[in-house]
């Protein structure tokens, strides 16, 4: 949200369409309330199919963004743009520049442009099928612009991809790259011949075993994902932003030192508020005690002190004690995970990687802790049972 509100003018969205645990409901998009939304979104389990943030005028454009399903999933988000807005290469370039911008934020493993028609169709025993993007399986195939994150640019070769016969071909903030096969993504439609001699070019030069051929047991050449890894070791675990980011805090502890953590979190909290109160720090086990807590943190991040994994416990247990006093949440661990979870009938939230987002990412407590108390756990009030059918989109 931040990266496209920075651009305005169409990037900035009109309205919201909300998942399926919304009943798909669309609310006008409000720049003032942006963290709610993100709150909203982080403490929701998956939420399918996204969530869509749209603009009607003076062009169509729309977002989405998804959660993985299970931990061997990718997230996904997709930004489309009515292709007559491409006119002049400014308004090319800004749209690269957001792309750019969301990829520092993002660290995908992949990522394209293209028009609907670079998309090709293959045969298949029910007829001509065009093959998604199912990057466990192989690369879909060259489009205007392909964005390779560091694994694929390790599994190609650095100085392979980094002198690769296209248009264009530029070195990412982590080590990834953007190559383009022509200047505008309208030369597909204005030189279809040469555009299609490009992309097979830069195909066969990276290697056709990389690349999807739409066979439904096809397995192609394909890198070690670093984000698949990461949750295979610790599914609940955020994943880090890339190898120059602040560590992942959580990972750090063992499943069995969170069980010790559980037992001891209601002492915890106590010795949090003593320690805080040497601080000047007021904690009174009130929802207005967040934004002193928030303001705390804050403050030590910006003057360079990174707290502890021993403080990011201890303010984890206040605001968890906090959230159990007022709503009878209850500890758990889901199967499989590293990381304890509280449970507030069929929601899930977690006060170690919300204290994590605090610490590292400057969010808040008090944000996160109004919107479970006074939307989330109201909204579940309501009938929970699933809803079963399909959106097309």
């Amino acid at each position: 949200m931040r990266v496209l509100l920075s651009h305005s003018g169409v990037y900035e969205p009109e309205q919201v369409e909300l998942g399926r645990a919304d009943n798909y409901i669309t609310v006008p998009f409000d720049r003032g309330k942006v963290e709610e939304l993100v709150t909203k979104w982080e403490v929701q389990s998956v939420d399918r199919p996204g969530w869509i943030f749209q603009r009607n005028n003076p062009i169509q454009v729309s977002m989405l963004i998804t959660k993985p399903v299970d931990f061997l999933s990718f997230s996904h988000v997709s930004l489309n743009i009515e292709r007559g807005y491409f006119e002049t290469p400014e308004i090319i370039n800004e749209f690269l520049t957001v792309l750019k911008e969301l990829y520092a934020i993002l660290h995908p493993a992949y990522g394209d442009v293209s028009l609907q028609e670079m998309i090709r169709s293959y045969d298949h025993s029910l007829g001509k099928v065009k093959i998604g993007t199912d990057i466990n399986r192989a690369l879909p195939d060259i489009y205007w612009a392909n964005f390779l994150g560091p694994e694929y640019v390790d599994m190609f070769g650095n100085q392979k991809v980094f002198s690769a016969p296209c248009h264009s071909v530029e070195r990412l903030s982590d080590g990834g790259a953007l190559l383009l096969v022509s200047p505008s993504p309208k030369d597909y439609l204005e030189d279809l011949n040469g555009f299609e001699k490009d992309r097979e070019r830069l195909k066969n030069y990276l290697g056709l075993e990389a690349f999807d051929t739409g066979e439904i047991n096809y397995r192609g050449k394909v890198p070690k994902f670093r984000y698949l890894e990461d949750r295979q070791r610790n599914p609940s675990a955020p994943r880090t932003k890339s190898s120059g980011s602040r560590p992942d805090m959580l990972s750090q502890v063992r499943r069995e030192e969170w069980e010790n953590w559980i037992r001891e979190s209601s002492s915890l909290a106590n010795e949090f508020v003593q320690e805080m109160g040497q601080r000047g720090v007021v904690l009174d086990f009130s929802e207005e005690s967040l934004n002193r807590l928030d303001e705390c943190v804050h403050e030590l991040s910006e003057s360079n002190m990174m707290p502890s994994i021993e403080f990011l416990k201890k303010s984890a247990a206040y605001v968890a004690q906090l959230v159990i006093r007022n709503t009878g949440a209850k500890w758990t661990f889901q199967e499989s995970k590293d990381v304890p979870s509280l449970w507030i009938g069929t929601v899930q939230i977690s006060p170690l990687a919300r204290a994590q987002k605090v610490i590292i990412e400057h969010e808040t407590f008090e944000h996160w802790y109004r919107f479970i108390t006074k939307e989330l756990i109201t909204g579940t009030k309501q009938d929970t049972s699933p809803v079963e059918g399909t959106v097309t989109r």
